[in-house]
């Protein structure tokens, strides 16, 4: 085995543990991610999960195709909590993630589709970036540090696989856990300022 593909399968272990995790507090009502946000990443996963087989990344790419299964789920379950914090510019978020679907269907290519998903998702993160520093209690520095750490994985993985891949690839697995070690860090400063609601 690889040290790509060992990277690979560490970063699936870990997704699915975070995962795993992240739906236990949802349901429990301890972590309520915001909903937009999280429909915004299961759309530019299973973008990005197709490209990755396209292009042949290995088996980090099945990272990617499990996170957007559990990431569906987690939508799912935190509609039950997500919906409570929503403003005009969240709809503006996702009505632009929306577009990256005809813009694929009609380019063909979709790497454009996954470049501007990754525009839209940074700025659709505007919503979680708020919603934690407004009510840090309600989302957990834990799970968004091991969500970083899984893609970090992830990323190392697809650097050290021999096979050739896009720009929008490697800008893919680069953003997403600088994102969110940052909102990790956030949650984790708000914390220690913001008393926790009684």
């Amino acid at each position: 085995m690889t040290l790509s593909e060992l990277l690979g399968y560490a970063s699936i272990v870990v997704t699915t543990a975070v995962c795993l995790y992240a739906l236990v507090r949802i349901w429990k009502g301890t972590h309520k991610p915001h909903a937009f946000s999280v429909m915004i990443w299961v759309i530019i996963t299973v973008i990005a999960f197709i490209n990755m087989l396209e292009q042949d990344v290995g088996v980090a790419a099945y990272r990617t195709g499990l996170l957007a299964i559990l990431l569906t789920i987690n939508f799912c379950m935190c509609c039950r909590h997500g919906f409570g914090y929503v403003t005009r510019s969240d709809w503006m978020f996702l009505g632009a993630a929306f577009a990256a679907i005809p813009l694929w269907v009609t380019t063909g290519d979709p790497d454009i589709a996954l470049l501007w998903l990754l525009a839209v998702e940074t700025a659709g993160n505007v919503p979680t970036f708020r919603k934690a520093y407004v009510l840090p209690h309600e989302v957990s520095p834990t799970i968004f540090f091991f969500v970083a750490l899984g893609q970090s994985l992830q990323g190392a993985s697809v650097l050290l696989d021999p096979h050739e891949f896009s720009w929008a690839i490697l800008l893919y697995v680069l953003i997403f856990p600088l994102q969110f070690f940052s909102l990790s860090a956030l949650v984790s400063w708000r914390r220690s300022k913001v008393p926790r609601p009684t």
